[in-house]
């Protein structure tokens, strides 16, 4: 398997149709889906899965979310990504399962996805949004790019905080 990139604690590299289970487990949590989507059931996990390994031959569309490993045990523990957004816009994303909470990962997966980004994919303009109750992600978000805007969506009745970053916060 192809690391992309690594941190102290974490690999990150494309997903296989092998971390189905750990990718449920996920999908699954309410608790970690409650400020993204629906959970999901064991197939539609799966069909979301490959939908996510095909977009990294897609040479239509710009959508790469890959698999969080630990470094000590390559235990899956979650996804992070970039993807052109229905804005047209370079979005990071990041999902960790509910067991790995509150370990620092979060903000040592997205100081390396923006890094990443960064650096190896010469991404000059990125932006991630967070449901404006979903404190873990604000905090983190808070550290790493800047505040632009709080936005109201009809379709999902709440609003979201818009962070963008087009160059390095000092």
């Amino acid at each position: 398997m192809d690391t992309l990139f690594e941190t102290k604690r974490v690999r990150v590299r494309r997903l296989i149709l092998d971390d189905l289970d750990g990718f449920y487990d996920m999908q699954s949590n309410a608790n970690v889906m409650q400020f993204i989507k629906p959970t999901q059931n064991y197939e539609e996990s799966k069909l979301e899965l490959k939908k996510f390994i095909q977009y990294y031959s897609d040479k239509e569309r710009f959508f790469r979310l890959w698999a969080l490993d630990l470094l000590e045990d390559q235990t899956f523990f979650g996804i992070c990504g970039v993807y052109d957004n229905p804005e047209g816009e370079k979005e990071i994303a990041y999902r960790i399962r509910e067991q790995f909470w509150r370990r620092g990962f979060g903000s040592e997966v997205a100081k390396g996805l923006i890094n990443y980004c960064r650096q190896t994919l010469q991404l000059k303009h990125i932006v991630a949004y967070a449901d404006e109750r979903n404190t873990g992600s604000i905090h983190i978000l808070e550290e790493l790019m800047h505040f632009t805007k709080r936005i109201y969506s009809e379709k999902r009745n709440r609003y979201s905080i818009k962070y963008e970053l087009s160059e390095p916060k000092s």
